[in-house]
């Protein structure tokens, strides 16, 4: 499934997806928005209920810029915005 036109004058700092999403998961959404231009480099961030041994590392060797567990604190999501903020700079 493909995204829908963007506005040219739409410029996210981060993108915060849950991994299982209807019609289009996570990972698929993290594919097609690397391949906008200006996206490529976007912070995408995993938010996920379901949390196996390996799935944190898996998500960031796939291109996630960070993996979060729900329920995450608003502290932990916080922290993790502050720690990306710099590579968007």
């Amino acid at each position: 499934m493909p995204l829908p036109p963007s506005p040219t004058t739409l410029q996210p700092d981060f993108v915060i997806t849950d991994i299982a999403l209807p019609g289009m998961d996570g990972q698929q959404l993290l594919h097609a928005l690397r391949e906008r231009e200006g996206l490529r480099a976007l912070p995408v961030i995993a938010l996920t209920g379901v949390g196996r041994p390996g799935d944190a590392r898996r998500a960031i060797a796939a291109g996630f810029a960070a993996h979060l567990r729900k329920p995450v604190t608003l502290d932990k999501l916080l922290h993790t915005l502050r720690e990306l903020a710099p590579q968007r700079e």
